[in-house]
């Protein structure tokens, strides 16, 4: 017994994250999956049950807890409001009427959904991305691949995204440091998507005669209006607060995460009314059981993030790999990676590997300037492993969808992931060289 006590720190968090794992592949809530983590791991590492209690109550009950769950939460209110009153649905009948490039047409359907992070959000676009399809007698594999890569080009960089909130939250970064630094392998991955599924089909090009009209441009602008105004919103609420808070000193004050959470306010209030959204809609947009399991999930996973610190076992874990000189550059490209792979979720392999590779970076004394380069790598790898995933949600609702072969997939999938990878190891080695900034 007390072998079990006194094993490594590396097989102890590498058992912790074995149960997390385990946990999400027999379907429990992710949340749970975390608490389990977080119980497990605070006893392993001899925390006392009123220590381990109060590690995870302190957690639960921090400002930056509660504001990345008022971030997240809200994100699917405007989400769910917009799919329930069709106002996605309008937008995309609107482009298709618009766009007649038929290549523009399989970019743009799924991207445009890919702006609202809606869980298996891509079944929304396959009806669109199957009729211009079958127009032009893409097989099934193509679509599938079409539907799902361009559905997520966003996910590396877009601040409406859950595992990008809760990555610069964990991080401690102002809010837009990872933004803005992940856009180039954003643009990197529509770039893989077009070289590796677009470009050698043979489509129609654009219908001069078909141009849309003034009207119909205004029709899209209204309807993306909600989307819209939370990115230019927040950005110029984060831009004011800085330009600001030398003039004023207690502007400093005002958490990064406010101007965001107050853009989300306004733009869910301004699509309730654009729609003459009923009493029952509204209800059924703030309390649905996706809603409070995501919920659920962030909470468990500053849970798992709390006792991580509070028992040394990150502290204890960084020196074990020091001691055996293992290359932090190979822990942050397979830690994340992995766990992707394994959780099929952005939020999985951020809440698993950020809280220990912090930590790591952290003992070795980076300062925060120097995690950048890491930390986008990391997402980037544990992005390529969630995109390989069987379990991703889009992956599976897409390939049932169109009726794809799961071999011919994985066979057309894999070397554009790998060349994501590899882009995302050299754009490391660019931000190392200009110093994270």
């Amino acid at each position: 017994m007390e072998l079990f006590w006194n094993i490594p720190i590396f097989f102890k968090v590498l058992g912790v994250f074995t149960l997390i794992l385990v946990l999400i592949r027999k379907n429990a809530q992710l949340g749970t999956a975390f608490f389990s983590g977080a119980l497990l791991l605070g006893l392993w590492c001899r925390m006392t049950p009123l220590k381990l209690a109060q590690s995870i109550g302190l957690a639960l009950i921090d400002p930056k807890t509660l504001l990345v769950a008022a971030m997240v939460g809200l994100i699917l209110i405007l989400s769910r409001s917009m799919e329930t009153l069709h106002q996605m649905k309008r937008l995309l009948a609107s482009l298709q009427g618009t766009i007649t490039n038929a290549k523009a047409q399989l970019i743009v359907f799924p991207a445009l959904i890919g702006l609202l992070p809606m869980p298996g959000g891509a079944i929304f676009s396959a009806p669109m991305v199957e009729e211009v399809g079958k127009q032009y007698g893409i097989d099934a594999e193509t679509k599938s691949l079409l539907n799902y890569w361009f559905r997520h080009v966003w996910e590396l960089f877009w601040p409406l995204y859950p595992g990008m909130i809760l990555a610069t939250s964990l991080a401690g970064f102002e809010f837009w440091t990872l933004v803005l630094r992940g856009f180039p392998l954003s643009l990197f991955s529509t770039l893989l998507g077009y070289l590796f599924l677009l470009r050698s089909l043979h489509l129609p090009k654009t219908d001069r005669e078909q141009a849309a009209k003034p009207s119909e441009w205004r029709t899209i602008l209204r309807e993306v209006a909600p989307i819209l105004f939370v990115v230019i919103a927040s950005i110029g609420g984060s831009l004011s607060i800085a330009l600001l808070k030398g003039a004023f000193p207690a502007i400093e004050r005002i958490p990064t995460e406010i101007p965001l959470i107050v853009a989300l306010l306004v733009s869910i209030a301004l699509v309730w009314r654009m729609n003459r959204a009923t009493q029952q809609i509204i209800v059924s947009a703030v309390w649905n059981k996706p809603l409070l399991n995501m919920l659920y999930m962030t909470f468990g996973i500053f849970a798992f993030k709390g006792v991580l610190v509070e028992s040394r076992a990150v502290e204890n874990l960084s020196a074990f790999f020091i001691a055996l000189h293992v290359p932090l550059m190979l822990l942050v490209m397979l830690i994340p990676f992995i766990a992707g792979g394994i959780a099929g979720v952005a939020l999985g392999f951020v809440g698993t590997s950020f809280p220990v590779l912090l930590s790591l970076l952290h003992s070795m004394r980076f300062e925060q300037p120097q995690t950048i380069p890491y930390l986008v790598l990391a997402y980037c790898s544990g992005f390529a492993g969630m995109m390989f995933s069987p379990l991703h949600v889009c992956f599976a609702l897409t390939r049932e969808y169109f009726n794809a072969d799961f071999g011919r997939l994985y066979r057309r999938l894999w070397l554009p992931l790998m060349l994501l990878l590899l882009g995302g190891a050299a754009y490391f080695f660019i931000l190392r060289y200009l110093g994270g900034n």
